[in-house]
């Protein structure tokens, strides 16, 4: 099967026919409106051995950790605030106890500190490698998209990129030092909290999960317009420039690929920029920036030093083939 996930998905939306409102495959979760005015948000997301993680460079307990983030994120993204979560183990037969245990701490932990319920969820034997697989729901009386997006808006950034690449990189190579980069990576942060207010003002948004290249891409084809970044504008995380410099690489590049950041991109209007700012500063204490615009056409683009080139997707795509 020479397809890659994009296509995959696109192949199941065709044929199975998905005509409800709130199911667009190619969200970050779909909803709808079991009653009164709150939109009930579900997303799903599978992780596996050996393509998520391994465990050369992290504990089981980060594995638990990440399965909770990467699922709330997707939450998080479409404006609402997680409530519940379902989680899904494919264990090894020689899957320990004590391993378990170990697992299972950093799901609880995780559910803790987001503030969210475990409700239920399935465990089954793995042939091969550990499987985790979770499901998050949440409420939200706006629940946003990626395809609202409109000629004009501003594309703006929480946070700040590139500590999750860079930190990949650290642990993968086992390079010394950097320790504040491998933490970012092995401990994720969503915007849970975020994610509800950002909502109110955004036409549309989605985490940045696949890297910001990437994911920019996806707010563009699914709003049907063009995205412009500013390369100037794109907030760098503390360190990268260091490492960047230590590995031969840019820290743009680095900021551009990076994946599972689980910061939030979206696309507003201009004259609601200084209140999505404020909210997020005086009740977050969480960096907003404007990165870019939006403006009639296809593609992404990227302005650096006065001239405009074509982005490329350099972020994470999974392939099939």
């Amino acid at each position: 099967m020479n397809m890659d996930e994009r296509q995959v998905i696109a192949r199941i939306q065709k044929m199975l026919g998905l005509s409800h409102p709130g199911l667009n495959l190619r969200d970050d979760a779909a909803y709808f409106l079991p009653s009164g005015k709150t939109h009930l948000v579900v997303t799903t997301d599978l992780r596996v051995e050996g393509v998520h993680f391994s465990f050369q460079y992290m504990r089981l307990w980060h594995a638990g950790w990440r399965v909770v983030v990467a699922n709330v994120s997707d939450v998080a993204a479409m404006g609402a605030h997680p409530t519940y979560f379902l989680l899904a183990l494919g264990l090894p037969s020689d899957f320990s106890q004590e391993s378990l245990n170990e697992l299972l701490g950093g799901v609880k932990d995780a559910c803790t500190h987001f503030g969210i319920s475990l409700i239920g969820g399935d465990t089954v034997t793995s042939p091969g490698p550990l499987i985790l697989g979770g499901m998050a729901l949440g409420e939200t009386e706006k629940p946003v998209g990626r395809s609202g997006a409109k000629i004009g808006d501003v594309v703006a950034v929480t946070g700040c990129l590139g500590a999750m690449h860079a930190g990949w990189l650290a642990c993968s190579r086992s390079l010394p030092h950097f320790s504040h980069l491998k933490h970012r990576f092995l401990e994720p942060m969503p915007r849970t909290r975020e994610g509800a207010i950002l909502g109110q003002f955004a036409h549309a948004m989605l985490d940045i999960s696949d890297g910001l290249s990437s994911d920019a891409h996806r707010l563009s084809e699914e709003s049907g317009c063009a995205i412009v970044l500013d390369a100037e504008r794109i907030p760098v995380a503390p360190y990268v420039k260091s490492f960047a410099r230590k590995i031969g690489k840019s820290p743009l590049s680095i900021a551009l690929a990076s994946g599972e950041e689980y910061e939030l991109l979206l696309a507003l209007p201009l004259e609601d920029v200084n209140k999505a700012k404020r909210a997020c500063h005086r009740k977050l204490y969480c960096p907003f920036t404007v990165i870019g615009k939006v403006r009639k056409g296809s593609g992404v683009y990227l302005n650096q030093n006065g001239k405009e080139t074509r982005l490329q997707e350099t972020g994470y795509r999974h392939s099939f083939s």
